[in-house]
């Protein structure tokens, strides 16, 4: 008899999951990229609700991840969400631990790509990233002088074509073409015209570290792609003239690189990159119109976002001091920033995620994130260590993006983006299966592994089905902003409030719309609903100022103006850089 050839099913199905997984995933980087950052929470709730059901699919045909990571994440997901029974403002925490909780469903669809489609989705990813950049100039996507891009910050546009061109640097060494030494050279004018001193001490620092990471016998693209970062800087220049004056110094810079570069010689091109970079730095000094490039240069610790920054982290520790170990939930720094602040600011992000993790999950989150960091960067370094030739160049990359996105999280609000976030999980992920497939799970996982997967996809589903079930409500709220008319806007909020589990948002909007309404038409119905709209808020966010502002203000209109008086004079007193507050209480003297 003839021996049965062996089957490979398992190996096409592991294909199949893989080329599923890299479809969601360059799916979600452009819906992403070009939608804000999916930095607003009817976005990437919906997004993440695709994502579960996605993940939950993908585990019916997969094992689950071995990695220790994706454990203490599962521990600091529920951590969140433990913490939302009792945080300051519970609807703010619900959203923050679904936004921390995308991690989950991103780990498993990353954990199945292979080696082929890793490299396929990083392509994919710097291709987006340099078609963004041409739109945003094409259609002046910039504010005060900064390119600010899709994500409409330049900070965190800036970070993003970072990583672009670190992803750009490195598949430049390991495939050997050259249009990527001329991303490389575009996405630099990007970082310039972005504006971020941080972003480009980042720059200056981690990119001569990924090169050396290289190796010695493979940094044979470091001449060329210095120049072309030479290159970058003076087309980023050439746009404080004009913008097609940019355009066409891309064009050229695109066509020497492509046609020219590569019959140089490596001796040649190490001679004249430093003066060349050198003409340029001076060209950015003492060109009068390049003031916003100028700013780069103000790398003082008395700049203004410096010092209003260390203002916030002052007042960040005396909120933490006050509750160390549990913290207050997700979203607290909201609420708790007017409690605490010593000086006249308004701020939704703490542009410090350890800070921020700390005041909301307590020391014991931080210490979980820590670990998760720390976890990331040993199993990267030892995949580092034990490899050589495009895999040190793979590992050594995708730990630079993952520090880079970490370093730029402790001086800014970036994580607050999912696809920061999640590109910061997706490398660190990378970093840690380098360029071979992935390896099997371990003993007790596999033992484990029936009903683990089973339990975890009904959880998958059940969270996507919580997920869009808020999208949706926090979509009517957001309608409801920008409705037409009074009666259409309250109609929104109540649909709202019946999607949302704790509705406090939807309670304080429609009290101040009721409110609104009854100055405009003096009906004492709406005056009535009001106050039992503003008494539901309080219920829900006690120490909200904004709830006990318009409480004192619907207290005024129903007659109660001593009591509402001297309410709000203590108000000010517990909060005196509210200038809202102060200028009510002036009017309502004036009135008396």
């Amino acid at each position: 008899m003839r021996p049965r050839k062996k089957q490979n099913i398992p190996e096409v199905e592991k294909n199949w999951v893989s080329s599923f997984s890299l479809i969601l995933l360059i799916i979600f980087i452009s819906i992403s990229l070009f939608w804000h950052g999916l930095l607003f929470k009817p976005e990437y709730l919906l997004i993440e609700g695709c994502l579960y059901v996605s993940a939950g699919l993908i585990l019916f045909r997969c094992k689950m991840p071995s990695h220790p990571v994706f454990y203490v994440f599962i521990v600091f997901v529920c951590l969140y969400f433990a913490l939302t029974f009792s945080a300051i403002s519970k609807q703010e925490s619900l959203a923050t631990s679904f936004r921390i909780a995308l991690v989950i469903p991103l780990f498993l669809i990353a954990a199945q790509l292979t080696k082929a489609h890793r490299l396929t989705l990083i392509r994919v990813f710097v291709y987006l990233c340099s078609v963004g950049l041409v739109y945003g100039i094409l259609f002046d996507q910039f504010r005060d002088g900064r390119f600010e891009g899709p994500l409409e910050y330049a900070n965190a546009w800036g970070v993003l074509l970072l990583t672009a061109l670190i992803l750009s640097n490195m598949l430049a060494a390991i495939e050997n073409k050259t249009h990527y030494i001329w991303l490389s050279s575009l996405l630099a004018s990007g970082i310039i015209l972005s504006g971020s001193r941080t972003v480009l001490l980042l720059f200056v620092i981690i990119v001569p570290l990924q090169y050396w990471a290289f190796g010695k016998n493979d940094r044979k693209t470091i001449p060329s792609v210095t120049l072309a970062i030479c290159a970058g800087v003076a087309s980023a220049v050439t746009y404080s003239f004009s913008k097609w004056a940019f355009l066409g110094s891309v064009l050229i810079v695109a066509l020497l690189i492509l046609y020219v570069m590569p019959k140089i010689r490596t001796k040649t091109i190490s001679v004249t990159m430093i003066p060349i970079f050198l003409a340029m730095a001076v060209a950015m000094l003492y060109s009068n119109q390049a003031t916003s490039l100028k700013r780069l240069f103000q790398l003082t610790p008395h700049a203004s976002e410096w010092t209003s920054r260390i203002g916030y982290y002052k007042d960040a520790w005396q909120i933490i001091i006050d509750s160390p170990f549990l913290g207050y939930g997700g979203g607290a720094w909201n609420i708790l920033q007017y409690h605490y602040q010593t000086a006249a600011y308004t701020v939704l992000y703490l542009h410090n995620y350890w800070l921020e993790t700390w005041i909301e999950t307590g020391l014991i989150g931080v210490l979980l994130f820590t670990t998760i960091v720390i976890l990331f960067i040993w199993s990267g370094l030892s995949s580092y260590l034990k490899s050589d030739g495009s895999t040190k160049i793979w590992v050594a990359s995708c730990l630079a993006v993952f520090g880079c996105l970490l370093v730029h999280s402790t001086v800014d609000f970036t994580f607050e983006y999912p696809l920061l976030f999640g590109l910061w999980v997706v490398f660190g992920i990378f970093s840690h299966t380098s360029m071979v497939e992935l390896k099997p799970t371990s003993d007790l996982i596999n033992k484990l592994n029936g009903p683990l997967r089973i339990l975890f996809s009904l959880v998958l589903i059940l969270f996507s089905i919580i997920s869009i079930r808020l999208s949706f409500s926090e979509a009517l709220s957001t309608k409801a902003e920008h409705a037409t008319s009074y009666t259409e806007a309250i109609e929104l909020l109540e649909r709202s409030s019946n999607l949302a589990f704790i509705p406090a948002n939807q309670h304080y909007t429609s009290a101040y719309l009721l409110l609104k309404n009854y100055l405009e038409t003096t009906n004492p119905v709406h005056l009535t609903r009001a106050a039992m709209e503003i008494n539901k808020a309080f219920s829900m966010n006690p120490q909200d100022v904004h709830v006990l502002f318009l409480r004192c203000q619907i207290q005024y209109a129903q007659g109660e103006r001593t009591q509402a008086r001297i309410e709000l004079q203590k108000l000010h007193q517990q909060f005196p850089f509210r200038t809202d507050i102060q200028t009510e209480l002036e009017k309502w003297d004036h009135a008396r």
